[in-house]
């Protein structure tokens, strides 16, 4: 079961991945986090933990300027706080 569970969040890794080489918007990026937390919440091999992390920091880095060039420093700032834990 483990197996198959690890099989599942490395598909929903893999998604999030893909969907980053394309995101350009605020809906996109939370799309890369929900795939990443579901990822984790099903279970990934060792390195993948990592990279998901990463690429939520990324996604979260990325909302981050969305919400900048917006005008909203403050949400922004969280963004930018959230991608640095």
């Amino acid at each position: 079961v483990a197996a198959a569970q690890e099989a599942d969040g490395s598909a929903l890794l893999k998604q999030a991945y893909e969907l980053s080489q394309k995101a350009e918007d605020e809906a996109s990026y939370n799309r890369v986090l929900e795939l990443c937390q579901q990822a984790l919440a099903a279970g990934v091999p060792g390195d993948s933990v990592k990279y998901a992390r990463d690429l939520m920091s990324w996604a979260h880095n990325r909302r981050g300027q969305v919400k900048l060039d917006a005008g909203d420093t403050k949400a922004a700032l969280v963004e930018f706080e959230t991608a640095l834990k």
